[in-house]
């Protein structure tokens, strides 16, 4: 594999977003991570990257909807913690248990590239988030609930990210392109393909919550 870095102008920044109605947001320019030490690199970052994102938010921004049916700072966060979680304690699970669920990849994994440019088709065709990954609507009903619930979702961010990259621990690069896991949407992905749908989604939510901060504050 020879690593990229990807560059997309504004205006091929892809379909709606299967999470809500609004565009899919990414930042313009960012590293394509391929190899286990690139991965672990590049989800360190963003976790430590976002954390600084998501915590500097006030408690009303952090909860604010831009409009109905889009969701706030807080359910963004949930909703990553749901999906990152769900790789995390995949990749803890025995391979030959994986084999046997979900077979083996005689093809090797697709690029970066490949697996996003595939993620944009299915989104275009109308897929959504369903199930287990969608959040539920966050409304506090006070300051103290918020600060409760804010707290408990921050945490679970940075936990979620730490156990992603420990489940790494045990995984060789050949494992990385034979073994199997079921993604809702794409179907079955290589264990790489999936790290590199769950960098470009965590990325995809992260330049969301930026931009609907920029859009509130301008210059922010």
């Amino acid at each position: 594999m020879t690593k990229e870095r990807f560059h997309e102008p504004p205006s091929l920044q892809g379909p709606p977003s299967l999470d809500d109605p609004q565009s899919f947001d990414e930042p313009q320019s960012f590293d394509e991570p391929q190899f286990l030490d690139e991965l672990r690199r590049a989800f360190d970052t963003v976790h430590s990257d976002s954390a600084e994102l998501f915590g500097g938010l006030s408690q009303e921004a952090f909860f604010r909807r831009p409009a109905d049916g889009v969701w706030s700072p807080a359910e963004n966060v949930i909703h990553l913690v749901k999906s990152v979680k769900a790789v995390a304690a995949a990749l803890k699970l025995p391979k030959l248990l994986l084999k046997v669920r979900f077979g083996t990849s005689r093809r090797g994994s697709r690029t970066y590239r490949e697996v996003r440019a595939d993620y944009h088709e299915r989104l275009a065709s109308g897929g959504v988030a369903t199930g287990p990954y969608v959040p539920s609507h966050l409304e506090p009903a006070d300051n103290e609930e918020a600060v409760r619930v804010r707290a408990r979702a921050l945490t679970g961010w940075q936990a979620a990210g730490q156990e992603l990259v420990r489940g790494l621990e045990s995984w060789g690069e050949d494992a990385l392109d034979k073994v199997r896991l079921p993604h809702p949407l794409l179907g079955k992905l290589t264990v790489r393909e999936m790290l590199y749908f769950t960098h470009f989604h965590d990325l995809h939510h992260i330049e969301t919550v930026r931009r609907q901060i920029s859009e509130v504050s301008p210059g922010a």
